[in-house]
């Protein structure tokens, strides 16, 4: 199971608690547009001194990450379709969190 509309609400506070001196995050989101209303998404940005990157979750079950060296462009982690659900959601965003520390 994958409470989207829960787990939305839990990574927009999570963003706040993360941005500080040294990390800037920033929550967004496809919910109300129309567009996406068939697999809408929400992710955060993140951003730091050396590194920049996004990790977004689907409603459909899947969730994507990709972090930058903003040095020179590199790929630091690139995943992509890792299953997305009540159980890893917390695990998904500490792995991607704990590649700005």
């Amino acid at each position: 199971m994958f409470a989207f509309k829960l787990w939305a609400d839990w990574l927009k506070s999570k963003a706040a608690e993360v941005s500080d001196e040294r990390l800037t995050c920033t929550y967004r989101d496809t919910i109300g547009i129309p567009e996406c209303a068939l697999n809408p998404a929400f992710s955060i940005e993140v951003w730091s001194p050396e590194r920049m990157g996004r990790l977004s979750f689907w409603r459909g079950g899947t969730c994507d990450y990709e972090v930058l060296l903003i040095s020179t462009g590199d790929y630091v982690a690139n995943e992509a379709g890792l299953v997305a659900n009540d159980a890893t959601v917390e695990v998904l965003v500490a792995r991607y969190l704990s590649l700005f520390r």
